[in-house]
C-alpha cells in the first residue's frame, strides 16, 4: 500500500483555488457541516494515485417545459480527478441533469 503526499484538505484547496468546487454561497458552514448532500465527496485511488472530488449544486427553474409541473430541480455535478505526486488537475466533469418536481 503506498501513502499518499497529499491530504484531504490540500486536495480540497486545490480544487477550490481553480474553481471547480460547488459551494453553495447562501449557506453557512454549519448548515454545510449538517447536511451531507451539500459536502464534497472525496475519495483517493491507490492503484493510481488519484484523488477523486465530487460536489453538487442544486437550482429550480420555471423555464421551459418546467413551468407545466410544479418547476424544476437542475442537479450540476462537477467531478475533478487529481494527481497526487504533483498536486495537478488530470481530468473535470460536469454534469448537468433537469428533474422535473412532479407533486
Amino acid at each position: 500500500m503506498t501513502t499518499s503526499n497529499l491530504d484531504s484538505i490540500q486536495v480540497l484547496e486545490i480544487v477550490k483555488k481553480k474553481r471547480l468546487l460547488y459551494i453553495d454561497k447562501n449557506l453557512t458552514e454549519e448548515e454545510i457541516r449538517r447536511t451531507p448532500v451539500y459536502q464534497p465527496k472525496i475519495s483517493y485511488d491507490a492503484e493510481q494515485s488519484l484523488w477523486n472530488v465530487s460536489s453538487t449544486k442544486y437550482k429550480t427553474t420555471r423555464r421551459g417545459k418546467c413551468r407545466k409541473t410544479n418547476g424544476c430541480t437542475i442537479v450540476t455535478t462537477m467531478q475533478v480527478k487529481v494527481n497526487d505526486k504533483n498536486g495537478r488537475i488530470i481530468s473535470k466533469n460536469k454534469d448537468v441533469k433537469k428533474l422535473p418536481n412532479y407533486e
